[in-house]
């Protein structure tokens, strides 16, 4: 990324892993599980002092948002994954330490356990990047109380009052996108957002963590962007791996429109080095045909936005358990204003 000399970086969350031990470490993590303010700093501490993370964070301003794993895994508004030690309490020390060691600005100054980190950031007339929180204000998961798979039969996810950004979010969000005169509007958040059958082969299987799990909230959302007319763009993490689609308005609806497209970034490190392709990864293409790309390297998307378009380059890494591996151009894609879909490069 910092050879790339960037004008901005957007981190979408899990700058570190709460965990003690990690499946496929790049490196051993320090002191381990995060639990108190002392660890959280200790942990953040460590990512910090790596020399190219140094030179990524010189090179070019940051903006971030938070996904669990920088306070704990699968946490869902006030519900943790796991009850021990108070959740409230571990919460307050990981949002300390978040806002101590990111580029937050005081409007973000953490009050105990609520940090409200929801927020617009102006790109000229090109863009305005929208920050969201998909953790802190979401109902807890559909059908099951814990983050996982669900089938077709869980109706809860359908439930018109369910949202996974709360209400105030999603109205500011709204009045942001109503208001918004930028070319782009780039929306910053952490879980998929196109629906996602995850199920090869017969049967339907949905992820309750992200926005399938919130269907009324999704269609709210595509529904604003499509209305007010903007050039929407999600862009996401989460899910170590690369992805490229289209959202539709009404994925209940065969012949909804796509209203937006969503790129969605690998990870830096987490998995281990990955495989540009998996031996299911052409069943779950042509089952989700509104997904048009897929890789499962390490790396990053670099975007140049203009005017008239946007270019999307998905950087990969052969390796990351070794230092000095070539990124190479995964895919390429270009968005026009206007056409929400996604054209290869």
């Amino acid at each position: 990324m910092a050879e790339d000399q960037p004008d901005l970086i957007a981190f979408l969350g899990d700058y570190i892993y709460e965990y003690g031990d990690y499946k496929y470490p790049v490196r051993d993590q320090a002191g381990g599980e995060c639990f108190d303010l002392a660890g959280y700093r200790l942990r953040h501490a460590q990512h910090k002092a790596d020399p190219e993370s140094q030179l990524a964070h010189a090179i070019a301003p940051w903006v971030v948002v938070w996904d669990d794993h920088d306070i704990e895994n699968a946490w869902a508004g006030d519900v943790p994954e796991q009850p021990d030690p108070p959740f409230l309490a571990r919460r307050a020390a990981a949002f300390q330490a978040y806002y101590e060691n990111m580029p937050l600005r005081r409007a973000q100054k953490p009050d105990g356990a609520a940090l409200k980190l929801y927020r617009s950031i102006r790109w000229g007339a090109i863009a305005n990047l929208h920050l969201l929180d998909t953790r802190q204000y979401r109902d807890i998961y559909p059908c099951t109380g814990k983050s996982g798979t669900v089938g077709a039969d869980c109706l809860e996810r359908f439930a018109p009052n369910r949202t996974i950004l709360g209400a105030a979010q999603e109205s500011w969000l709204d009045g942001e996108l109503r208001g918004s005169k930028a070319t782009w509007d780039l929306l910053g958040q952490q879980v998929f957002f196109m629906e996602m059958d995850w199920t090869n082969g017969e049967g339907k299987g949905y992820s309750n963590e992200g926005w399938d799990g919130y269907v009324a909230s999704r269609n709210r959302l595509a529904a604003a962007i499509d209305d007010y007319k903007r050039n929407g763009v999600v862009l996401t993490g989460d899910v170590h791996s690369h992805w490229a689609g289209e959202i539709k308005r009404d994925y209940q609806d065969p012949a909804s429109k796509s209203v937006a497209v969503e790129l969605v970034t690998t990870s830096v490190t987490s998995a281990g080095n990955g495989l540009d392709e998996y031996p299911n990864t052409q069943v779950l293409l042509e089952e989700n045909p509104h997904v048009k790309f897929f890789n499962g390297r390490r790396g990053y998307v670099r975007a140049k936005l203009t005017e008239r378009e946007m270019k999307v380059d998905f950087r990969s890494l052969s390796r990351v358990t070794e230092p000095y591996a070539p990124a190479y151009t995964s895919g390429s894609f270009v968005i026009e204003p206007g056409d929400p879909a996604l054209h290869p490069a």
